[in-house]
């Protein structure tokens, strides 16, 4: 068998993790190689102990060398001290040359082998809540990317004592915040031990909090618009908060370490409420909140997972293997989670997903132990127009635009679905509630049913408030806001004159689904005269229903 020398690595500690030892390890167990020989900075040897036979310190001239490449640092063929490719030993750089990198990307084909690192972590006595990386570099002028010590202590301030807190990283390389501990330095096998036992970690993009995402420790972290986070930087779906901003403000920063806690409770989920965007599944979130009011209910908003988000589709989201807020990355501080009866016994979490094709919750791992799945039902005109007035992305988009369709189709599978047409979500059955809003909107008898059939007993919750949501109401700004006056069933009259409007809601399938499903709740629309037949759908096709809600 033959010997394969790997390295030596002299970049950035962050792309060592992030491709560099997960290259390595793909080629040392890719072949049958006697020896495989490791040259690398002698503090990252942990990184590759789990493969290498032999390691050999490599400390660069220079601590400017970046990229995968590691641009500005020259070779000196020191492999050839080790190993002898005469005998059909091998070696792997980053400063090879192109065409013998070639040779093996077809071995790599651009993969990396992780592992997690807390699984080989040393034993450590100690366990903080928080561990911060104050970053402190300035190779190649990357300053920008620090934090001010002025935020990490602010955000001190504003953590108020509640958190017992360790700074991390290298002596040389990032601060020790005051009213921290100070672990900067230690060794890599002892910081994995203390992100394992860690229960947030936090910190501008970086090596050590790439190394934390590697230990299994959830993150807050942030980077620029232009060097968004990927997915394979995350592969053990560890719940990461990532903000595109290198300059986020201590609030935001408080706001997002907050939302992180109360996601990695681990409290059970027993509640799934979906529906699309403005079908007001808010609206049923607080009142669900208020039925059940002797538990703290968690509620997780608007949730993406693997593969699964709402529209309009964020690329810096980073889903891990369970479903986290698409919310949690903007940079300002929002609902991303919702504490409802907080301090109340027995918590559980409440996850909201916003235009997910019903066939792909059962992909979802929180619905087989969820204990309730309820499907929120608003009709198109209704909630079409909600979406135009008050999601951003729609009010740019017209009518005819095609993100308008996808929901549409979505919306449709939730009604096939209800009606019984699919069976997606079959083995739910027994825990599955599809909610027609515009009958619970208008109907307390049928708040009293769902209710029965959440477990709830036959009652009513009050809905004198707003849910706590997005601007509390995009058509009726300044006539308060008690949730019964609102004319949720009319916001269709907004966009009566919009010829595309009606185009959207000429679909054959969609009227005959929703006379079905909503009956005597579906309200009745009219196209008005003075649009030109040519431009608008039938009248009298789009007059789906004489009777109006009743009171």
């Amino acid at each position: 068998m033959n010997k394969i020398f790997i390295g030596p690595w002299v970049g950035e500690f962050g792309i060592e993790l992030l491709r560099w030892h997960g290259y390595a390890r793909t080629i040392a167990r890719g072949g049958s190689w006697s020896d495989v020989i490791v040259a690398t900075h002698p503090d990252r040897f942990f990184l590759y102990e789990d493969f290498a036979t032999d390691f050999v310190p490599y400390l660069p001239p220079t601590k400017h060398a970046l990229a995968n490449r590691c641009d500005g640092h020259r070779y000196n063929n020191i492999h050839r001290r080790y190993i002898d490719e005469r005998n059909g030993d091998h070696w792997l750089s980053p400063l090879m040359d192109k065409p013998r990198w070639e040779v093996f990307k077809h071995r790599i084909a651009d993969e990396t082998t992780y592992i997690n690192f807390a699984s080989r972590a040393a034993a450590v006595n100690d366990t903080f809540d928080l561990l911060i990386h104050a970053r402190a570099t300035d190779k190649r002028s990357r300053h920008r990317k620090n934090w001010p010590v002025a935020h990490w202590n602010r955000l001190m301030e504003l953590l108020g004592g509640r958190f017992s807190i360790a700074s991390v990283g290298s002596s040389c390389g990032a601060h020790h915040i005051a009213g921290t501990e100070d672990l900067r330095g230690i060794p890599l096998s002892h910081l994995a031990g203390y992100c394992r036992r860690a229960t947030l970690m936090v910190g501008p993009s970086s090596g050590p909090i790439h190394f934390g995402i590697l230990s299994s420790a959830p993150v807050v972290t942030w980077i620029h618009q232009n060097e968004p986070y990927g997915r394979r930087w995350n592969p053990f779906g560890t719940p990461i908060c990532c903000m595109l901003n290198w300059q986020p403000a201590p609030e935001v920063i408080l706001s997002k370490i907050e939302h992180t806690l109360e996601l990695m409770k681990g409290a059970p989920v027993e509640y799934v409420v979906a529906g699309t965007k403005r079908s007001g599944h808010h609206a049923i979130v607080d009142w669900i909140a208020k039925l059940d009011s002797g538990r703290e209910i968690v509620h997780l908003n608007d949730c993406a997972s693997l593969g699964i988000s709402s529209m309009p589709e964020e690329s810096f989201v980073i889903p891990g293997e369970f479903s986290v807020p698409k919310l949690f990355n903007e940079d300002r501080v929002n609902k991303a989670t919702h504490c409802y009866n907080r301090g109340k016994a027995g918590a559980v979490k409440l996850l909201s997903y916003e235009e997910i094709p019903v066939e792909r919750f059962a992909t979802l791992p929180e619905i087989s132990g969820a204990g309730r799945l309820v499907f929120v039902l608003r009709d198109s005109a209704n909630f079409l127009a909600s979406l135009k007035r008050g999601i951003p992305h729609f009010a740019e988009l017209p009518f005819k635009h095609d993100d308008f369709r996808v929901i549409l189709q979505i919306y449709k599978g939730y009604l096939r679905e209800a009606l019984g047409r699919t069976r997606h979500l079959e083995s739910f059955r027994g825990g599955t509630v599809f909610l027609n809003y515009n009958r619970w909107h208008r109907d307390a008898k049928y708040r009293c049913e769902i209710s029965a059939a959440l477990g709830h007993g036959y009652r009513d919750a009050d809905r004198h408030e707003v849910a706590p949501y997005g601007p509390r109401s995009s058509f009726d700004k300044g006539k308060g806001l008690d949730a019964r006056t609102l004319d949720v069933l009319g916001r269709w009259k907004h966009f009566a004159d919009r010829p595309n409007f009606w185009k959207l809601l000429d679909d054959e399938e969609l009227r005959g689904l929703e006379r079905e499903y909503y009956g005597e709740f579906l309200p009745s629309l009219s196209v008005p005269r003075r649009l030109e037949p040519e431009q608008a759908a039938p009248v009298t096709a789009l007059q789906v229903s004489e009777a109006g809600p009743r009171p």
